[in-house]
Protein backbone atom coordinates (compact mmCIF):
# COMPACT_ATOMS: atom_id res chain seq x y z
CA UNK A 1 0.00 0.00 0.00
CA UNK A 2 1.12 3.40 -0.90
CA UNK A 3 0.35 6.62 1.27
CA UNK A 4 1.21 10.41 0.22
CA UNK A 5 1.12 13.28 2.21
CA UNK A 6 0.75 16.85 1.08
CA UNK A 7 1.89 20.23 3.28
CA UNK A 8 0.87 23.53 2.82
CA UNK A 9 2.04 26.26 4.71
CA UNK A 10 -0.25 29.79 4.07
CA UNK A 11 -0.28 33.13 5.92
CA UNK A 12 -3.55 33.14 3.97
CA UNK A 13 -5.92 34.98 6.84
CA UNK A 14 -8.66 32.25 5.41
CA UNK A 15 -6.94 29.86 6.36
CA UNK A 16 -5.72 30.72 9.50
CA UNK A 17 -6.87 29.31 12.48
CA UNK A 18 -7.69 31.95 15.62
CA UNK A 19 -9.69 31.53 18.98
CA UNK A 20 -12.11 34.18 20.25
CA UNK A 21 -13.07 35.00 23.73
CA UNK A 22 -15.57 36.84 25.11
CA UNK A 23 -16.32 38.17 28.52
CA UNK A 24 -19.72 39.06 29.63
CA UNK A 25 -21.60 40.04 33.18
CA UNK A 26 -24.49 37.87 33.84
CA UNK A 27 -27.45 38.37 32.04
CA UNK A 28 -25.08 40.61 29.52
CA UNK A 29 -25.25 40.11 25.47
CA UNK A 30 -23.67 40.85 22.84
CA UNK A 31 -22.98 40.71 18.69
CA UNK A 32 -19.66 39.89 17.55
CA UNK A 33 -19.26 40.99 14.01
CA UNK A 34 -15.67 40.56 14.03
CA UNK A 35 -15.67 36.96 12.93
CA UNK A 36 -13.01 36.62 10.31
CA UNK A 37 -11.70 33.10 10.26
CA UNK A 38 -12.29 30.38 7.30
CA UNK A 39 -14.90 30.91 3.95
CA UNK A 40 -17.69 32.33 6.37
CA UNK A 41 -21.80 30.55 7.02
CA UNK A 42 -20.26 29.90 10.09
CA UNK A 43 -22.47 27.72 12.74
CA UNK A 44 -21.72 27.23 16.19
CA UNK A 45 -21.83 23.78 18.48
CA UNK A 46 -22.04 23.49 22.47
CA UNK A 47 -18.85 21.60 23.19
CA UNK A 48 -18.84 22.36 26.85
CA UNK A 49 -20.87 24.56 29.79
CA UNK A 50 -24.40 26.29 30.38
CA UNK A 51 -23.70 29.19 31.37
CA UNK A 52 -24.13 31.07 27.51
CA UNK A 53 -25.95 30.93 24.48
CA UNK A 54 -24.18 31.50 21.06
CA UNK A 55 -26.45 31.41 17.81
CA UNK A 56 -25.44 32.76 14.22
CA UNK A 57 -27.21 35.18 12.02
CA UNK A 58 -27.61 34.78 8.58
CA UNK A 59 -24.70 37.37 7.50
CA UNK A 60 -22.24 35.60 10.04
CA UNK A 61 -22.11 37.44 13.66
CA UNK A 62 -22.31 35.56 16.53
CA UNK A 63 -24.82 36.63 19.39
CA UNK A 64 -23.94 35.63 22.69
CA UNK A 65 -25.76 36.05 25.72
CA UNK A 66 -24.79 35.15 29.17
CA UNK A 67 -27.08 33.08 31.09
CA UNK A 68 -25.77 32.53 34.10
CA UNK A 69 -22.16 32.92 36.21
CA UNK A 70 -19.78 29.96 34.67
CA UNK A 71 -17.68 29.51 31.43
CA UNK A 72 -18.84 28.00 28.36
CA UNK A 73 -17.18 26.69 25.09
CA UNK A 74 -18.23 26.84 21.50
CA UNK A 75 -17.15 25.18 18.52
CA UNK A 76 -17.75 28.09 15.80
CA UNK A 77 -17.48 26.06 11.98
CA UNK A 78 -17.48 27.43 8.46
CA UNK A 79 -19.11 25.74 5.75
CA UNK A 80 -15.56 23.98 4.60
CA UNK A 81 -15.09 22.79 8.08
CA UNK A 82 -12.95 25.29 9.43
CA UNK A 83 -12.84 25.64 13.17
CA UNK A 84 -12.03 27.36 16.12
CA UNK A 85 -12.64 27.71 19.32
CA UNK A 86 -15.18 30.64 21.19
CA UNK A 87 -14.90 30.66 25.07
CA UNK A 88 -17.67 32.41 26.95
CA UNK A 89 -17.07 33.67 30.40
CA UNK A 90 -20.26 34.53 31.93
CA UNK A 91 -18.68 36.52 34.93
CA UNK A 92 -20.86 36.73 38.38
CA UNK A 93 -20.26 40.33 39.94
CA UNK A 94 -19.93 41.55 43.59
CA UNK A 95 -19.05 44.46 45.79
CA UNK A 96 -16.77 45.00 48.93
CA UNK A 97 -18.59 47.51 50.64
CA UNK A 98 -17.23 45.86 54.13
CA UNK A 99 -13.93 44.20 55.76
CA UNK A 100 -16.06 41.02 55.07
CA UNK A 101 -17.73 39.47 51.83
CA UNK A 102 -19.15 35.12 51.31
CA UNK A 103 -19.60 34.02 47.62
CA UNK A 104 -20.56 31.19 46.39
CA UNK A 105 -18.94 30.32 43.16
CA UNK A 106 -19.47 27.40 40.40
CA UNK A 107 -15.75 25.71 39.08
CA UNK A 108 -14.19 27.26 36.36
CA UNK A 109 -16.26 30.32 36.76
CA UNK A 110 -14.90 34.27 36.36
CA UNK A 111 -15.98 36.74 39.74
CA UNK A 112 -15.82 39.94 39.38
CA UNK A 113 -15.38 42.21 42.73
CA UNK A 114 -15.83 45.93 42.90
CA UNK A 115 -13.66 46.67 46.09
CA UNK A 116 -15.52 49.79 47.21
CA UNK A 117 -13.84 49.17 51.17
CA UNK A 118 -10.98 50.80 52.41
CA UNK A 119 -8.38 53.51 50.72
CA UNK A 120 -7.69 51.75 47.29
CA UNK A 121 -4.49 50.40 46.72
CA UNK A 122 -5.46 46.62 47.59
CA UNK A 123 -2.66 43.64 47.45
CA UNK A 124 -2.80 40.52 48.31
CA UNK A 125 -1.66 39.18 51.35
CA UNK A 126 0.99 36.13 50.42
CA UNK A 127 -0.40 33.02 50.83
CA UNK A 128 -3.57 34.50 51.51
CA UNK A 129 -5.89 31.60 49.74
CA UNK A 130 -5.61 27.90 49.00
CA UNK A 131 -4.74 27.48 45.54
CA UNK A 132 -6.59 24.45 44.87
CA UNK A 133 -9.27 26.27 44.30
CA UNK A 134 -8.23 29.10 42.31
CA UNK A 135 -6.48 29.52 38.42
CA UNK A 136 -5.78 33.35 38.54
CA UNK A 137 -6.63 35.80 41.65
CA UNK A 138 -5.52 39.19 40.48
CA UNK A 139 -6.25 42.77 42.07
CA UNK A 140 -6.62 45.25 38.88
CA UNK A 141 -5.99 49.40 40.04
CA UNK A 142 -8.87 50.93 39.33
CA UNK A 143 -9.98 48.11 37.45
CA UNK A 144 -13.62 48.88 37.54
CA UNK A 145 -14.00 52.07 35.81
CA UNK A 146 -17.88 52.05 36.15
CA UNK A 147 -17.62 51.99 40.00
CA UNK A 148 -14.22 54.10 39.87
CA UNK A 149 -12.30 51.20 42.01
CA UNK A 150 -9.75 48.49 42.39
CA UNK A 151 -11.04 45.12 41.83
CA UNK A 152 -10.51 41.98 42.45
CA UNK A 153 -10.62 39.09 39.67
CA UNK A 154 -11.10 35.31 40.74
CA UNK A 155 -10.79 32.46 38.05
CA UNK A 156 -12.46 29.60 40.05
CA UNK A 157 -10.14 26.53 39.05
CA UNK A 158 -11.83 23.75 36.51
CA UNK A 159 -10.68 21.03 38.47
CA UNK A 160 -11.31 22.34 41.64
CA UNK A 161 -12.36 20.51 44.69
CA UNK A 162 -15.82 21.82 46.46
CA UNK A 163 -14.84 23.76 49.92
CA UNK A 164 -14.30 27.31 51.19
CA UNK A 165 -11.13 29.32 51.21
CA UNK A 166 -10.16 32.95 52.36
CA UNK A 167 -8.43 35.54 50.15
CA UNK A 168 -7.24 38.40 52.37
CA UNK A 169 -6.24 41.74 50.83
CA UNK A 170 -4.59 44.94 52.35
CA UNK A 171 -5.11 48.62 51.37
CA UNK A 172 -2.63 51.04 51.28
CA UNK A 173 -3.84 52.23 54.47
CA UNK A 174 -3.73 49.20 56.60
CA UNK A 175 -7.32 47.92 56.06
CA UNK A 176 -7.48 44.02 56.26
CA UNK A 177 -10.42 42.74 54.14
CA UNK A 178 -11.31 38.84 53.87
CA UNK A 179 -13.24 37.29 50.95
CA UNK A 180 -14.79 33.42 51.93
CA UNK A 181 -15.08 31.68 48.26
CA UNK A 182 -17.13 28.86 48.38
CA UNK A 183 -16.83 26.67 46.08
CA UNK A 184 -19.80 24.39 45.07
Amino acid sequence: METASLNIRTSNESLTRVGYGVSLEEGDSCVMDNISFGAGQYSATLWEGSSAEVTVTPDDRVRVKSLKPGNSYYKLTDWRGTSVLLEVYSCASYTLTSDFLSIDSERDQVTHIALKYGEGGWKLLANAYDERFIDLLAVHTMGNVKENCDSLQINAAKNAVAGKTDIVLIDKAGNVAVIHLWIR
